[in-house]
């Protein structure tokens, strides 16, 4: 009822959830005022309904109210100058302060000992009451240097999604209802979900934005890069999605604060606040269980602590089965298990990741942050065989891990100006030992990224609608490749190491038509090992708001990148992890260049939001060993380029508890390698339709949601029918010529939510991934068999996959 009044009337109503949940009241609709209705409610709530401006109306409890009255002044902190229009509120009382920044506020004696002040350009501030009635009580409050961008959806999908004004999409996971599929939120699994996003091998963190790969996204936590996205070696996500507070990705016209990534931008943040208590999260689900606490240091400091571990090691569910299967078919561990030499195999496998964050705030104008992740994965098997009688067993382990940390110094020097200063280092290390039992050899490989950065920036506002940044960034980076085999006797370590110094500056303005935002900038990149390499990279959004309903977009970047995945043997690091990171050089890894522009129209009315948005990207200098290719170009490497362009459609429609959608994608998607024959044909991610059709319901406590996921096959390159082998080798046909079938998949999921106490709330989810058991085909490929015949390979997706969560939070 309360929505429907706040359009009938455009009113806003301000309370808090609880205290209107549950309550019901007769659906009488006779009232033609407002004024009517507020006492329609008293009456038959209890509650009390105070109309404190034109057009907002609290409700509060009604309890025994001794009231004296506070009043002041509310004043700049800088400047001193008063300021208007700002609400002081306790949790019985509002009111706001007038033209000259002064305000009379009635103080109820039981139980109130703070009252609270918030204005759009300031920062939100907490006052102790004083204890003598009708005291002047003066206010001053910092000014807020600049505002959160602005968003233009919300409730995006579903609840705790936003679209921002420069095309960004924006979620808080902890706000963020469920999407079909997972009973909790997966941040790379949520990012999938938007148009134009999909994972083409159906793995959690490979994510190919507008048809790039994984390696070609830039992964930000807390401003530090990270090489690892996943867990289970890529089916969930390495990120803790309980301890972060807001993701941002972009897909195109990214700011120029950020590079290095010719696709895709993903801007993580983690969850910290000062929080007044020790407060705290639990959970588990058949994959792993996970915790973390916040803990308040004084007034001016708190530390945050967060773990999850795999329960995999301790016991297995169906759940991990299937994951199992799906995550490690076709790699030695399979084709080990399923060998005649081998008597009995093993394994053991499990992950964990950890986040800490230290917060200090010395004074309401600097801030010390300090944040450190770890994310690992580690996997061993054991093989045993009989041989001349006697018992032989050898262990193979694979590991891999991530580890960054950082320190951060924030100073607002006046409410135009705010610095601020980070050094980070982040590091990759992948490590596979393999004793091959059948062969009699052991080999080990190693592929590890040291990364160190030091960045300085400064944010000014140079008028309420115009703010410049700009930044210096200095980065070295260190990538180690490394293979030793015992038999024949064999050493190859390779080690890289580049700098880089980066440069960049960016206006982003509101103009005064009020309709039209703009962000433009540019980012200077120098590398002195490449030849004393100068790259620009020049970057614009822009929005222009038509009419009431309808707006335009238009967003452009180009950007380069000087790390890359590569493949050289689909059996490196026993065939599960097969790319490794590389640097570029001077010889056979070229900097990766990108261009993309794209063109977009949005209209909404009332529930419905529509969207369409054409878009053309180019990627240069791409090899072909990082495109992980399984036909004749396998072994190859040869540098060449990729070009896709496509149209992305999105139309929505909320009502009061649900949320239908459906997104559209048609797309295409070339490769181009001059020195290859032929030079031109599909890229290994050319999925030409992909169609989503999704639903939420919530009612209560109870979350529902379900969905529907097309798209057409993948392309593949099969052998010739007439002749398949040719000279010991296979004869492909031509290369992508062919397809898999179309792959579908229906998912569903439910959360219930639970008040145990005041303090402590619980939720229990059930999720189910492929309901009807759909078998897809994710990837086909072909080998040479031992009698020199083609053997066809196949890669199928998660069959049936049921999953169950619960949730404490104190």
């Amino acid at each position: 009822m309360l929505k429907d009044l706040e359009e009938r009337f455009d009113i806003t109503f301000s309370y808090a959830d609880d205290l209107v949940k549950d309550r019901v009241v007769p659906a009488d609709s006779s009232f033609t005022s407002i004024k009517d209705w507020q006492d329609f409610l008293a009456e038959n709530t209890g509650l009390v309904f105070q109309r404190i401006s034109g057009s907002i109306i609290t409700i509060s409890k009604n309890e025994t109210f001794e009231p004296y009255e506070i009043s002041g002044t509310i004043t700049d902190a800088e400047t001193t100058e008063t300021i208007p229009f700002a609400t002081i509120s306790t949790r019985y009382s509002y009111t706001i302060s007038n033209e000259s920044g002064q305000y009379e506020l009635p103080i109820n004696r039981n139980g109130i000992d703070s009252i609270y002040v918030s204005h759009l350009a300031y920062m939100p501030s907490s006052f102790a009451i004083p204890g003598v009635a009708s005291q002047k009580f003066n206010l001053n409050l910092i000014p807020r240097f600049k505002t959160l961008p602005e968003i233009v959806v919300s409730n995006y999908l579903v609840g705790g999604i936003s679209r921002g004004v420069s095309g960004e999409y924006v979620f808080k996971p902890k706000n963020q209802q469920i999407l079909p599929g997972l009973s909790e939120p997966d941040i790379l699994f949520t990012i999938q979900a938007f148009p134009g996003i999909q994972s083409v091998g159906e793995s959690v963190s490979d994510i190919n934005i507008r048809g790039g790969t994984n390696d070609q996204n830039l992964v930000l936590w807390d401003g530090m890069r990270l090489y690892q996205s996943g867990h289970f070696f890529g089916l969930i996500s390495a990120f803790n999605p309980h301890v972060t507070s807001q993701v941002t990705l972009v897909k195109n016209g990214t700011s120029a604060e950020f590079g290095n990534g010719v696709s895709g931008t993903i801007l993580m943040k983690s969850a910290f606040d000062q929080p007044e208590k020790v407060t705290g999260e639990a959970g588990s689900n058949l994959l792993h269980s996970d915790v973390n606490v916040k803990v308040p240091i004084g007034k001016k400091a708190a530390f945050s602590i967060a773990g999850r571990r795999s329960l995999t090691d301790f016991f297995d569910t169906p759940t991990f089965n299937n994951y199992f299967d799906r995550a490690f078919q076709n790699s030695q561990i399979s084709t080990s298990q399923s060998s005649d030499t081998i008597l009995q195999s093993t394994n053991d496998f499990y992950f964990y990741d950890l986040n800490a964050t230290l917060r200090f705030k010395p004074s309401p104008k600097n801030e010390v942050r300090i944040s450190a992740i770890h994310i690992f994965n580690q996997l061993s098997y054991t093989e045993s065989k009989l041989s001349n009688d006697i018992l032989q067993e050898k262990i193979s382990e694979l590991g891999q891990n991530s580890t960054a940390g950082g320190v951060f110094f924030d100073r607002l020097w006046s409410k135009k100006v705010k610095t601020s200063f980070s050094s980070s280092l982040s590091t990759y290390n992948l490590n596979a030992f393999n004793q091959d039992i059948t062969n009699e050899q052991s080999f080990n490989q190693k592929n590890n990224v040291i990364d160190i950065t030091l960045s300085g920036k400064a944010n000014i506002a140079l008028s309420p609608r115009h703010n410049l940044n700009t930044g210096y960034t200095y980065n070295e980076s260190a990538v180690g490749v490394s293979l030793v085999i015992d038999n024949p006797a064999f050493r190859n370590e390779i080690q890289e190491v580049l700098t880089s110094h980066i440069l960049f500056l960016e206006s982003d303005a509101s103009l005064p038509d009020e309709k039209t935002d703009l962000k433009a900038g540019v980012r200077l990149n120098y590398y002195p090992k490449l030849n004393d390499k100068f790259i620009p990279e020049p970057r614009v959004s822009v929005r222009h708001q038509l009419d009431d309903r309808f707006a335009l977009e238009f967003t452009g970047e180009m950007k380069n990148q000087t790390k890359t995945q590569i493949i050289d043997l689909q059996t490196d690091f026993l065939g599960v992890e097969k790319r490794r990171w590389a640097l570029s050089n001077n010889r056979d890894i070229p900097v990766l260049r990108s261009g993309q522009v794209s063109l977009g129209i949005s209209y909404e009315k009332a529930h419905l939001i529509t969207q369409i948005e054409g878009y053309f990207k180019k990627v240069n200098n791409i090899i072909t060993s990082s495109q992980g290719f399984q036909n004749q170009f396998e072994g190859i490497r040869s540098a060449g380029n990729y070009e896709t362009y496509g149209v992305e459609t999105l139309i929505q429609y909320t009502g009061g508890s649900y949320s239908i959608w459906t997104s559209y994608v048609l797309a295409k998607n070339q490769y181009r390698f001059n020195s290859l024959t032929p030079s031109q044909f599909p890229n290994n991610l050319d999925i030409t339709h992909n169609l989503f059709l999704g639903g939420s319901y919530q009612t209560g406590s109870l979350e529902l949601s379900t969905g529907i996921y097309w798209r057409s096959g993948r392309p593949i390159t099969r052998p010739l029918t007439e002749q398949p082998i040719n000279a010991g080798r296979i004869n492909f046909s031509s290369p992508n010529s062919d397809h898999l079938q179309n792959y579908l998949r229906i998912d569903l999921s439910s959360v219930y939510h639970l008040k145990l106490s005041d303090q402590t709330k619980a939720e229990v989810g059930f999720s189910i991934w492929n309901l009807t058991n759909h078998s897809n085909i994710i990837n086909e490929f072909y080998q040479l068999g031992s009698e020199n015949e083609t053997i066809k390979l196949v890669r199928e997706a998660l069959k049936f996959t049921p999953n169950f969560m619960v949730r404490v939070s104190f």
